[in-house]
């Protein structure tokens, strides 16, 4: 899995990516904790790196943190899809708990972070 570069740069990513996380918690996400859960974001090249680490120091100037970045910046070896379950998770299981009380709100904090990168279509009403 790749993304297309004629359908959206890789620096709109980031900004989706890093809206989507708080890149300051170490080895977590919310109330998931664990290595598994950790904010990585990979590089398959020298100008992904650099477009990484510059968006990195670029947040953590703008004084939006108040604590440091925990999120690694790590080449891209292998991808492995998550298993058939996982797979639109969201859609699939609109009542669950998780769902509800983190997976919806977070993606409506991301929505609102960078609603310009966001097709409307794709929007949670």
């Amino acid at each position: 899995v790749y993304y297309d570069s004629t359908q959206v740069t890789f620096s709109s990513l980031l900004k989706v990516f890093f809206a989507s996380q708080d890149p300051t918690q170490v080895n977590g996400q919310g109330p998931d904790h664990g290595k598994q859960y950790r904010t990585i974001a990979f590089y398959r090249n020298d100008s992904e790196k650099k477009l990484i680490e510059d968006y990195i120091q670029q947040l953590t100037k703008s004084g939006k943190y108040d604590k440091p970045f925990a999120a690694q910046v790590v080449p891209y070896i292998k991808f492995w899809p998550a298993e058939d379950y996982h797979q639109n998770y969201i859609q699939h299981n609109p009542d669950v708990r998780y769902v509800q009380l983190e997976s919806i709100p977070r993606i409506r904090r991301t929505q609102k972070a960078v609603p310009e990168l966001i097709k409307p279509e794709k929007m949670l009403k």
